[in-house]
C-alpha cells in the first residue's frame, strides 16, 4: 500500500476531488476516509482506479460503512454499495 508518498504526488484527478482541503496538510493514512469519500463522490475513472489501487476494496468498504454524516450522496453510496457487494441502510448520513 501507498502510505508514504506525499499527497502532492497523487494524480491531478485525485487532487481535484479534494478541492476544499489543503493537499499538503492531508495524510494518506490518517485522512484515508476523506480521500476515499471525496474520490468516490466526485472522482473521474482515473481517480477512482487510483483509490482502489492504493487503498484496496476492504479499506474502501470500511470508509463507506463509516462515512461522516452528509459526506456521501445517496447515488454514490448506492453505486459503490452495489459495486462492492455491500448493503447499506439509508439514513440521515446520506446527502439527497
Amino acid at each position: 500500500m501507498w502510505y508514504n508518498a506525499r499527497m502532492k504526488d497523487v494524480p491531478i484527478a485525485v487532487q481535484a476531488c479534494l478541492w476544499s482541503y489543503d493537499i499538503d496538510a492531508l495524510d494518506a493514512q490518517k485522512d484515508k476516509r476523506i480521500i476515499i469519500n471525496n474520490v468516490l463522490n466526485y472522482g473521474t475513472e482515473e481517480a477512482t482506479r487510483w483509490v482502489f489501487r492504493i487503498y484496496g476494496k476492504s479499506t474502501i468498504a470500511d470508509a463507506l460503512a463509516h462515512h461522516p454524516p452528509g459526506s456521501m450522496s445517496r447515488r454514490s453510496l448506492a453505486l459503490w454499495s452495489v459495486a462492492l457487494g455491500w448493503t447499506f441502510e439509508p439514513r440521515a448520513r446520506v446527502l439527497g
